[in-house]
């Protein structure tokens, strides 16, 4: 049986993994990387083109006596990872973390890719521009502008513990007390378009400001809600749960915080519910405590949920989360989250651990990348998803799998064809699954891919490792369609003992002879 380890992914502020210290060699030695599959491509920040002013990563906040450091995360999908991250433009003090720290499977990736900056007097519509550079020499430049500003119009600021909703305005002087204060009442316009810090670890009440939801709406609402660095506010959601729909939900900022429990008496369990045609938003490093399940079961209980609005929406980035302790009522997967088409999107170092699901993508979500996840399931239901619906008319291709934890070997119950679906074709007729790469990763308790009809894919399942409990590691369950399977060499049997069972390190002669070309690690 393999033993757990402790998270690896928490929603805290790490040092490491700026470009100094230990980091992975860039770039690695041949062979030790896996060629690209699509091209570079930003999934956010996006350009100011496609953003509005009040955009998270386009304000940083300046009074000239408080300093507050600005954190952008860069998410990047494509191209041969792991990346090298450099600053090409950027106001003065402005960096990025450049190198994956040699650490990261056990301590996380610290600040690669996140651009931080502590503004030193005020700017106006700064010109910033990373360039990421991936294994191949392949670039890709992402830019943007920034202003500084402290007006309230801007920025807003929660004190839980000193705050006061009566006298205070929202400074940071002078912080209001409440989410309820924030947000006001259901058609009210309070605190419109705001970035919205948390000042101070607590409580904060999500309040109800409708149907048991507190809405993100342009013009209306906070559209960012940060904790500041080095502080961790506990988000209580046991009268609400956050939302937006259509298209008053662009450009949403979630960042350092903790959301914790649910409405148990709600149909379905989320912590974040979106429905309609809005695009743009990013997660960071928020962590997901003591979820519940709801009263009606459906399959799509989870902490975020992007319903079918029946078209496509652009640009998720989900970085750092966590949902640990998940809930299983034997009838329902409950996920970190179920994507319903969502295309252009990345889920990069988020960690979950329960029963039931993991990070799905449900329907008509091409050109998707998870990536450097870890998930543990001990529940007895589909985990690891991709199921290939059509909704809106859009099929899922170009979808990546690489360098992920898959931890399925305590799973309980069910048949070996819903351990993982990889090409999985729900129905007949249109649905349909296109290219989809899955390399690199970790798997303990075997590989399901199932169902993908003849004319599916191409399907590649390139470099892995994969041990299953019995039998064989990689069972096609009902699938007709072609899977290229390389890598053979580290697959077999959880008691072949190639991996250590508490670290998922290669051993021994595997170790010597497939350290870096075999599995999640990468030297």
């Amino acid at each position: 049986m393999i033993q757990r380890q402790p998270p690896i992914f928490r929603p805290s502020y790490s040092a490491g993994g700026g470009g100094g210290g230990n980091t992975i060699p860039f770039p690695l030695s041949a062979g030790h990387f896996i060629s690209a599959k699509t091209s570079l491509y930003t999934v956010f920040p996006r350009a100011d083109g496609e953003t509005t002013t009040w955009a998270r990563h386009r304000k940083a906040y300046y009074d000239g006596s408080n300093a507050i450091q600005y954190r952008i995360p860069v998410g990047v999908r494509g191209g041969a990872w792991p990346y090298q991250f450099s600053v090409i433009a950027g106001p003065s003090g402005l960096t990025v973390g450049a190198d994956l720290p040699a650490d990261w499977l056990t301590n996380g990736p610290g600040n690669y890719g996140v651009v931080t900056w502590t503004p030193s007097g005020s700017v106006s519509g700064a010109t910033v521009t990373i360039r990421i550079t991936d294994q191949e020499g392949a670039t890709i430049d992402v830019t943007w502008t920034v202003t500084t500003s402290s007006s309230t119009a801007d920025f807003i600021f929660l004190d839980a513990n000193s705050g006061n909703d009566s006298t205070g305005d929202g400074s940071y002087a002078a912080p209001y007390q409440t989410l309820s204060k924030a947000f006001g009442a259901a058609a009210s316009t309070t605190n419109p378009n705001t970035i919205l810090y948390f000042k101070t670890t607590g409580n904060y009440a999500v309040p109800n400001q409708t149907a048991n939801e507190c809405r993100f709406v342009i013009g209306k609402s906070p559209m960012a809600l940060v904790g500041m660095p080095g502080v961790t506010p506990t988000l209580s959601m046991t009268s609400a749960w956050l939302t937006t729909t259509g298209s008053a939900g662009h450009n949403i900022y979630l960042e350092n915080m903790i959301w914790d429990s649910g409405r148990s008496g709600a149909n379905d369990f989320r912590n974040f519910w979106g429905g309609g045609q809005f695009h743009r938003v990013t997660a960071y490093k928020v962590s997901i405590t003591n979820p519940v399940n709801g009263t009606v079961v459906d399959g799509n209980v989870t902490s975020f949920y992007f319903d079918s609005p029946g078209s496509q929406r652009d640009h998720f980035y989900i970085r750092e989360c966590s949902d640990i302790g998940r809930v299983n009522s034997g009838t329902q997967v409950h996920s970190l989250f179920i994507c319903f088409a969502v295309q252009n999107s990345l889920a990069e170092f988020n960690y979950t651990s329960g029963g039931g699901g993991s990070m799905l993508l449900k329907a008509s979500t091409p050109n998707w990348t998870r990536r450097a996840n870890k998930a543990v399931c001990t529940g007895n239901l589909d985990f690891w998803e991709t199921i290939c619906q059509i909704d809106g008319g859009i099929q899922t291709i170009n979808v990546e799998d690489c360098y992920n934890i898959i931890d399925v070997s305590s799973r309980s119950g069910g048949s070996a064809g819903v351990v993982l679906n990889i090409g999985y074709r729900s129905g007949t007729g249109s649905d349909y699954c296109g290219a989809h790469w899955f390399y690199r990763n970790t798997v303990i308790g075997g590989l399901t891919p199932r169902n993908a009809a003849t004319g599916n894919g191409p399907f590649t399942i390139e470099n892995n490792v994969i041990l299953a409990n019995s039998g064989s590691a990689l069972i096609t369950d009902g699938a007709t369609a072609t899977y290229t399977n390389t890598g053979t060499e580290c697959q077999g049997l959880i008691s072949a003992n190639i991996i250590n069972a508490s670290t998922y390190a290669l051993t021994d002669t595997y170790r010597t002879n497939y350290l870096g070309t075999r599995g999640v690690e990468l030297a």
